[in-house]
């Protein structure tokens, strides 16, 4: 969590850890929240550190640099200048890694509930984010507006380039496409087959009975037998003609 002084970025991540609001503002020094997110039916164990406010002289700390896989740049839609910081911010963010813009980041603007005295307007937002090829999202920490979209938006840019959120939605997808199959397996096939076993079972159980049946067959009908060896003879016979 990265951005100007009071933007809100402690509010930001209490409500989302703990389901509450934080009226009152104090100054943060560094805190480190931990929470186990659920997004597209993948857990993430997540450690979520609140910096302190920023300027385009400071420095990140230690903890906020090292093995960190995302940033959220904040300001607040009701400040300018902390508009102008986050710029700053990103720009000394970047320069840590080298130069590099492949660096997991969405823009963050807080505080849109104070929409009276907005002073960047959400078209500026949104034009800062693509000109830094980012995400751009509006929140309220105290409408509980967009809270937790912040932070799976976050999630889903750090995921993007190792595919842990692909590979996941295709084996989830895989498992449904299997059991929606063994679910619509053709009826006649599953009639079909307990008959056969049914008929197979009782042969099994009762072959005195089945044995009757072939002589009452047999009573039926004397010459079947006789004809079907005649049959047989006659088609022999044939072959050898």
């Amino acid at each position: 969590m990265l951005g100007f002084r009071a933007v809100g970025k402690t509010t930001l991540t209490t409500h989302f850890v703990e389901g509450r609001f934080v009226e009152r503002y104090d100054p943060t020094i560094e805190n480190t929240f931990q929470k186990t997110i659920r997004f597209k039916k993948v857990q993430f164990f997540t450690e979520i550190v609140d910096s302190a406010g920023m300027d385009e002289y400071s420095r990140l700390s230690r903890n906020a640099s090292v093995g960190v896989h995302g940033y959220l740049l904040l300001y607040a839609a009701n400040s300018r200048n902390s508009f102008s910081k986050v710029q700053a911010i990103d720009d000394l963010l970047l320069e840590m890694h080298g130069g590099s813009e492949n660096v997991a980041r969405v823009l963050v603007a807080t505080m849109i509930d104070l929409d009276g005295e907005r002073t960047v307007s959400y078209e500026e937002g949104q034009a800062l984010a693509d000109s830094r090829n980012i995400p751009f999202i509006e929140c309220s920490a105290k409408e509980n507006i967009n809270v937790t979209e912040v932070f799976t938006t976050l999630i889903r840019e750090i995921e993007r380039d190792n595919g842990t959120l692909d590979a996941e939605v295709r084996a989830a997808s895989k498992r449904t496409s299997q059991s929606t199959r063994r679910a619509t397996t053709p009826r006649r096939a599953l009639a079909s087959r307990d008959l056969r076993d049914d008929l197979d079972m009782r042969t099994k159980l009762d072959p005195i009975r089945t044995s009757t049946h072939a002589r009452t067959r047999k009573k039926l009908d004397p010459h079947a037998h006789t004809r079907t060896h005649t049959q047989a003879f006659r088609a022999c016979a044939a072959r050898l003609a």
